[in-house]
């Protein structure tokens, strides 16, 4: 079984949330950062703080990766492709 530490280091409770991932198994530890916002577009002050929280955690700021946009988990969630009207 995995230990596993999830935090939010840095929230304004209204545009973003910046969340810390740990998990630790087999004497392999991974720690992850990750930037949520409501809106689809990178969000710069939230940006910005992951770039500065990063090194205290133990990553290289310039590894991250910005992951594609994809409307396909907005799709599956509609009303009509789950076949509710």
């Amino acid at each position: 079984m995995a230990q596993t530490d999830i935090r939010v280091p840095f929230t304004d409770y209204k545009n973003f949330a910046i969340m810390y991932f740990e998990t630790q198994k087999g004497g392999v530890r991974n720690v992850w950062l990750q930037l949520y916002a409501r809106v689809p577009e990178l969000f710069p002050e939230g940006a910005q703080k992951m770039q500065l929280l990063a090194p205290r955690v133990g990553l290289n700021p310039s590894q991250g990766a910005m992951l594609p946009k994809s409307d396909q988990c907005a799709g599956a969630l509609s009303p009509v492709s789950a076949g509710l009207r």
